[in-house]
Formats: C-alpha cells, structure tokens, sequence
C-alpha cells in the first residue's frame, strides 16, 4: 500500500526533502563496491552508511517508503558482485517479532525479491530462538554476546551468501555464519548494501 501511494501521491526525495520524486537521481549516492575480511569471512558492501546513503535506508526501513526496495536491490547486486564465487543459496536474517509487528514485513526479505543476482538462488530459512536485546546502543562486545545462539538455521548443504541491508559491527551476520555452518554449509561470504564503523571498530575489519 505505502509503495503504491508513493506512486499515485508525489512524495518528497527523502535525501533532499523536495518533491516530487520519492528520490531524486541526483540524491542517489555514488556506489562504491567493496569487500573486507570479518574474522575470516569476506563482507561485501555498495554504501558506506552515512550521508545520503543512510536517508535511503532509513526512508525505506522507518518511513516505510517501500518503492525504495528497487533502489537498494540495484546496491546489493554491486555488493553481491564483491564475491568471487558463485553461491548457490542464500539467506537473510528473521525479522524480531517486535520489528515485524510495527513494520508489517522483512525489510531485508523485499529488497532481495528485487534483486537480480539472488533470482536464481534458492533461500534458506532461519529463525530466532532465543529473546534477544535491541541492538541499538550495545557496544560490539555486548552486539555478539546478545545474538550469540540466537538462531537457527534449516539443514542443508551447498554454499551460502548471508544477506542484510547493513553491517555495523557484523554481529548479527557472524551469528548466523555460525548457525549456518553448523547446519551443514559452506559459508561464502556475507553481503550488505551498505556498512557503518567507527573508529573503534576498524581492527575488526581488513582488507580482502
């Protein structure tokens, strides 16, 4: 319904806030592809997130600005295209009850039913088992000791991509490569459209 208002309804750009574009071309921020080693996985990533490329993913994640999911698939296939193999599964993290109840959808999910380089990839399930706390505000330590077991993932084979919108201290993702691997596959990398890290943060992550 929110996409399809954004259609009929001129909405303002949610970068520059002038109508009547939902984003104008001009305020899509400039794609970077890169991938980094985090703790021996590799991250691929099109954004950094920061300036307009945070406005895009909160206009589509908390102003439920749903017609962004285009948009933000476009940046993960260039992230996606970071990994040298050619994996033949993927999967993406469960929403929270809480998250899902207030949004109504993955967010996650809508943008890789848009992208091109996931079309032909089979998706692996996973879910939450354990009462986790909100990420936000946690340090990194606390990040990974609150999601550590927090999933489980469906049994299987094969080589797996790990999918989200944005990595911050890649918790979240390294939970679920363990889950993953632990499940019976081969993790091939992690992929996000766009990642966020502070200076504290930098030794976690090299150069691949």
């Amino acid at each position: 319904m929110s996409a399809l208002l954004d259609f009929v309804f001129p909405s303002k750009c949610v970068v520059c806030e002038r109508p009547p574009q939902l984003v104008c071309s001009g305020c899509l921020p400039t794609p970077r592809p890169q991938s980094e080693l985090l703790t021996g996985y590799r991250l691929g990533y099109a954004l950094g997130l920061e300036g307009a490329a945070e406005k895009l993913i909160t206009g589509y994640k908390d102003r439920s600005k749903l017609a962004l999911a285009s948009n933000l698939a476009g940046y993960l296939d260039l992230a996606i295209g970071q990994h040298p193999g050619e994996p033949v599964k993927f999967l993406v993290p469960p929403s929270s009850q809480k998250n899902f109840a207030r949004r109504g959808y993955n967010p996650v999910e809508l943008i890789c039913s848009k992208s091109v380089q996931l079309r032909s990839l089979k998706r692996v399930r996973a879910r939450s088992i354990k009462l986790t706390l909100d990420q936000r505000g946690l340090s990194a330590k606390d990040r990974r000791e609150n999601l550590e077991g927090a999933f489980e993932v469906e049994s299987g084979y094969g080589s797996l991509l790990i999918v989200d919108d944005v990595v911050t201290t890649g918790a979240t993702a390294l939970s679920l490569a363990s889950a993953s691997a632990a499940a019976g596959y081969e993790v091939a990398g992690i992929c996000v459209v766009a990642r966020r890290i502070s200076p504290s943060q930098t030794r976690e992550f090299k150069k691949a």
